[in-house]
């Protein structure tokens, strides 16, 4: 595990293939802010850490102290596994799919009682 947040930054930067100067632009800083980040030579405002959670899609809590909820270690688990579960969709039968759309419908449905 990551043991600072510059280290965290890098790793997730590095995962969703980004380069410094693409994150730098999505956050709108410069690039040496964000090597300074991940160097840990400069702290990352409040705005800037938020941002960061929106794009890496992670929570505030694992940026900061590198800790990860159980509702953030789920999701990251069921998005992985929804993409396995889905990779062939298209090659579904419309039947296939219907039955799917109904399941789900049906599942909100009592979710929501």
């Amino acid at each position: 595990m990551a043991n600072s947040m510059g280290e965290r930054i890098k790793k997730l930067r590095r995962e969703r293939n980004l380069t410094q100067r693409k994150l730098s632009e999505m956050l709108g800083v410069r690039t040496s802010a964000v090597s300074m980040y991940e160097s840990g030579q400069r702290s990352a405002n409040y705005d800037i850490i938020i941002k960061l959670s929106e794009i890496f899609d992670c929570s505030l809590d694992y940026l900061i102290k590198g800790e990860e909820d159980i509702d953030t270690k789920l999701k990251s688990i069921m998005k992985d596994e929804l993409l396995i579960a889905f990779e062939d969709y298209d090659s579904w039968s419309t039947e296939d799919k219907e039955e799917l759309l109904k399941y789900l419908s049906a599942k909100k449905l009592t979710r929501q009682k």
